[in-house]
């Protein structure tokens, strides 16, 4: 389904007029084996050593196993053949049990945030039913944690009751194979006014989070099994670790963090703690991504200048390494086996080299990390200064040739404290910077790159200095010949196209055009559904006494009646984070202060397209898009 809103009802659908366009197919075409290809990347599962594949465009519900003789797919269980309806599910994930010998497997409801979970036999190719003993979780928020083959700790509600008032489940149950659901033990309770509750475990024991918000929660230790809790006195927004019967606790405070380790044991009475022993001071603009125990050493993955860095910090010795210097952009650590291989494995990638798996080890001295190709090296690290003085960086990544045009697209996000990493987007390389295009990652207020502070400077009112921020990162790359006004167009994905649109509602000769996807447009209405209740904290609350500080940041109420640039604005019919309906709103106030707009409305849910298919048209069309504007400025 696709609406277009344009003055003059007698002009061609501008949609149709730009898949007309000879570079829509042609990116299309480049875009769709990377994207082919990262689909199966996130839709492979490692089950005991054997590779699953699932959520194939074919058949959302098919399940495929790797004859590593034949060297291909071949079909090892279709859940349609259990009664699943295609046209309704499609798999969103599975987790393994520890054997491996079963596994739990998400069906999202069409292909929205909403799921519910069934237990497969791996051995023998089939659902295990309820009624066989077979763990599940109905439709809702929530899902199920493995514990051991035989027992889950279940975050599930059983009745309006058991649910938050953002509609997550209140409570954790631990439930055994032998009973049924509404006789599992209750593990922990939140209350009505929470966000939710989660948990992370490390064999029996495990750390119980309550969220009370975004950034206040609660800990408590718990052993799963005996019901022995006891609650960990912790700052708010510290970060809390479980592994090999240590915690790992990162304490924030304003002017930085510090990692502390902790030894546990148990007994009849409780949990014993040592002493916290403190391991590393983080920077005040330092960021901790990631944190596991190898060997004698703390793995950390920081946010350090804006990238993703690894470091192993020795537990006796103190000492901090970088076994992996120089091609930075985005890691993590994706394997640790058993000690006696001494291998550390990472992923990582940047905005001009994709994804690869590094190994890292010690040969006696200190640690090697040879990468197996040489990096390419064409992104740079900039700052640009934001209007209130605030520094700002952005990373530019080059493509090997740059179109005389200078194309360049910028990309920013600037919110819920979620850092914005530079990291490889194959739709970017693939369909824009393939053809002579610039690409920039703005890390503007609003995000977690350089921690909590950055993060609340960017809240509620704070919105409008993050729109200073992305003004400055345009402004700048203007002013050192990157690209002109003319040849700079802004791409944003939800609350970054909230931002992008206040944006060039305030500086309508700042770029050539922009895209916006997904965004929340209407400030006065968004939290009147469930999932939208838990940004508050984020956007605030509009009443009496907030109305005109909401409104200040809220795109639909400031739409300016100058022309602005065109606008491409494009939501998801079925899109259960953020109504559609205000996607709708604003492109009917733009059309009557007659600004330059056209809408598509696709297929999806959750932020996302329906399909494969879907995706791949709506990239094509916003490459498009600003290809065509870029040329008519320029010509």
């Amino acid at each position: 389904m696709e609406t277009q809103i344009q003055e003059g009802a007698s002009q061609k659908n501008l949609l149709s007029q730009i898949r007309e366009r000879p570079d829509y197919q042609r990116i299309r075409t480049a875009l769709n084996h990377p994207l082919h290809n990262l689909s199966e990347a996130a839709s492979t599962a490692i089950i005991a050593g054997e590779r699953f594949r699932f959520g194939l465009e074919k058949n959302p519900l098919d399940i495929e196993k790797y004859d590593r003789y034949q060297k291909s797919w071949v079909p090892w269980i279709s859940l349609e053949n259990q009664g699943i309806e295609r046209e309704i599910w499609s798999i969103r994930s599975i987790f393994p049990s520890p054997s491996t010998s079963r596994a739990l497997i998400n069906l999202a409801y069409k292909r929205g945030d909403h799921t519910k979970t069934l237990e497969i036999d791996f051995m023998h190719g089939e659902v295990v039913d309820n009624d066989r003993g077979g763990f599940f979780a109905p439709l809702g928020s929530g899902g199920l944690t493995w514990i051991t083959d035989n027992s889950v700790v279940a975050f599930v509600a059983l009745s309006v009751e058991e649910k938050t008032m953002s509609g997550h489940p209140r409570q954790a149950r631990l439930w055994r194979r032998s009973q049924l659901l509404n006789q599992a033990t209750l593990i922990s309770e939140v209350q009505y006014e929470d966000l939710t509750i989660t948990l992370q475990h490390n064999s029996e024991q495990g750390i119980i989070t309550h969220h009370h918000s975004q950034h206040e929660k609660s800990r408590y230790l718990v052993n799963l099994y005996t019901g022995l809790t006891q609650a960990l006195e912790l700052p708010s927004r510290s970060q809390v670790f479980i592994a090999d019967h240590k915690i790992i606790v990162v304490k924030y405070e304003d002017t930085g963090a510090v990692v502390d380790l902790v030894n546990l044991e148990q007994n009849d009475e409780g949990f014993i703690l040592s002493k916290p022993v403190t391991l590393y001071s983080l920077g005040e603009e330092e960021v901790l991504r990631q944190v596991a125990l190898w060997e004698e050493h703390v793995v950390l993955v920081l946010i350090r200048n804006g990238e993703e860095r690894l470091f192993l910090l020795g537990t006796r010795t103190g000492m901090l390494q970088e076994p992996f210097p120089g091609v930075h952009g985005s890691i993590k650590v994706i394997s640790s086996p058993e000690s006696e291989t001494s291998i550390l494995r990472i992923l990582w990638s940047n905005l001009v080299n994709p994804p690869r798996v590094e190994s890292i080890y010690h040969d006696g001295n200190e640690f090697i990390c040879e990468p197996s190709e040489p990096p390419v090296d064409r992104m740079t690290s900039h700052t640009a200064v934001s209007r209130d003085g605030a520094l700002v960086r952005y990373f530019l990544a080059r493509p090997e040739e740059v179109h005389p045009y200078k194309p360049t697209l910028l990309l920013v996000y600037g919110g819920f404290g979620i850092p914005f990493i530079p990291n490889y987007l194959p739709e970017v390389a693939s369909g824009w910077m393939e053809h002579g295009g610039q690409v920039v990652v703005g890390q503007i207020r609003g995000g977690g790159e350089k921690g909590y502070a950055w993060h609340r400077e960017g809240m509620q009112e704070g919105k409008l200095l993050a729109v200073e921020d992305a003004a400055a990162i345009a402004h700048d790359l203007v002013s050192r010949g990157v690209c002109t006004p003319g040849s700079l167009v802004c791409q944003g994905t939800s609350n970054g196209g909230l931002l992008i649109s206040l944006m060039v509602e305030k500086y309508r000769d700042i770029c050539a055009a922009a895209a916006v996807h997904n965004a929340l447009f209407d400030l006065s209405a968004y939290d009147s559904w469930d999932e939208a209740r838990t940004w508050r904290e984020e956007y605030g609350v509009f009443d009496s006494s907030s109305r005109e500080k909401v409104l200040s940041y809220s795109p639909l109420h400031n739409i300016p009646s100058e022309p602005m640039p065109p606008l491409l604005i494009s939501t998801e019919a079925n899109d259960d984070r953020v109504d559609p309906s205000g996607a709708k709103r604003m492109v009917e106030a733009l059309v009557k202060k007659q600004q330059n707009v056209i809408y598509r409305v696709g297929n999806g849910s959750h932020h996302g397209a329906a399909n494969l298919e879907e995706a791949l048209d709506l990239m094509a069309l916003t490459f498009s898009f600003f290809t065509e504007q870029i040329e008519r400025n320029q010509g």
